[in-house]
This record gives C-alpha cells, sequence and structure tokens, in this order.
C-alpha cells in the first residue's frame, strides 16, 4: 500500500497509478496468469483426479453459498448486502491459495489450486455468481449474454490448450 501511494503521489516516468495498475493488471491476465496455467496444467495428470477435484470445489463452494443465504435470510440481511455476502463465499483460489498451497505442501499443490479455480470456482462466479449479482444487485441493464461467455478469458484458452496438448 505504501508503493501505492507513493506511486500515487511521485507519478515515476509521469505514469499515473492508475495507467499503471491498468498495465500491470492487464500483463498478468493475458500473458502471465495463461502461461502459468498452461505450465502447470500441461504437466499435471488430468484424468479422474481433476474431475473429483472440480465435484469437491463445486460441491463446497455451493454448500458455502447455500449456508450463507440460510444465515442471511435468518438475520434479514438486506437484499443487496445478502447477495454481496454470497458472492463473497466463492473462493479466489488461484491468486490467494495458491501461494499458500504452494508455500505448505509444495510444488504439485498449484495443479490442484489452478484446477480448483478454474473448474469450479470460476465457471460458479460466471454463471451463478452472475445470477446471484443480478437478483440481489441494483442497475442491472438488461441485455442478454450467455452463461458460456466466460469461456473467452486468456486463463481458460491457456487451460483448454493444456488439456488438449496432455491428451
Amino acid at each position: 500500500m505504501a508503493c501505492g501511494i507513493g506511486w500515487r503521489i511521485f507519478k515515476p516516468g509521469g505514469l499515473s497509478a492508475e495507467y499503471t495498475r491498468h498495465v500491470l493488471t492487464s500483463f498478468v491476465y493475458y500473458l502471465l496468469l495463461p502461461a502459468m496455467v498452461l505450465e502447470v496444467l500441461w504437466t499435471s495428470e488430468l484424468g479422474k483426479r481433476a474431475f473429483n477435484f472440480m465435484l469437491l470445489g463445486f460441491s463446497t463452494i455451493l454448500l458455502g453459498m447455500l449456508a450463507t443465504w440460510l444465515v442471511g435470510h435468518l438475520f434479514r440481511f438486506e437484499n443487496k448486502r445478502l447477495g454481496a455476502i454470497i458472492l463473497a463465499a466463492v473462493p479466489n483460489v488461484t491468486y490467494l491459495g495458491l501461494p499458500v498451497l504452494e508455500q505448505t505442501f509444495g510444488h504439485w499443490a498449484r495443479s490442484v489450486a489452478i484446477q480448483i479455480d478454474l473448474f469450479s470456482a470460476a465457471p460458479i462466479v460466471f454463471t451463478l455468481g452472475i445470477m446471484v449479482a443480478r437478483h440481489y444487485g441494483e442497475g442491472f441493464s438488461g441485455g442478454y449474454q450467455s452463461p458460456l461467455s466466460f469461456l473467452n478469458a486468456p486463463p481458460f484458452w491457456a487451460a483448454a490448450t493444456a488439456v488438449l496438448l496432455g491428451c
């Protein structure tokens, strides 16, 4: 946070913090994350174990969302807060979980984190999560977007490429 504050004040190279943040997040999302996904999944055994990871991820995330919804109704949270809390029940496995898992269990745990994130958490966020946001949120502009549009993302392209190369 101190670096971010310093960047806003001093603007190294004349670059604003907002522009630099945009460039860095784009670089990570479009290049570094897909490269890591490709490297990790290409060298992993994807088969029955990957399917089991996916089922485990789906079931625990959905149970967490259901439990959150039940407790939110019990405490009578207003709709927009309940929707936000339900969406917060979905883990951010790759960005936060991957470093912790890798440091705790070793290099092999990267594959587990990426598989659960890409094959369970992300599909839930981009389908059920969008439905929850539309239902509980405010200002939905309408317009239909296919629930499968989440597949049009660089990490998913990398995952599909890794699966094809690993066959």
